[in-house]
């Protein structure tokens, strides 16, 4: 399985992107903008509580299907 979201992100309205990526930060606990690329692009698995906190996140937005097939 694919643990890519960039499609699911690339939804996010473009005044709300800045903030959707903070929280998406906070969620995998890393602080800087290459380290939430490599999450953004699936490089690593999300744990089991990440992903349950990602599809929350994206939730809010109607967005249901976040990882790549």
């Amino acid at each position: 399985m694919a643990y890519s979201f960039r499609n699911a992100y690339s939804r996010i309205p473009r005044g709300d992107s800045s903030a959707f990526r903070e929280k998406v930060m906070a969620i995998f606990g890393v602080t800087c903008r290459d380290s939430f690329y490599s999450k953004l692009n699936g490089e690593q698995v999300p744990t089991v509580e990440q992903d349950r906190k990602l599809r929350e996140l994206f939730a809010g937005y109607g967005i249901t299907e976040i990882y790549d097939n």
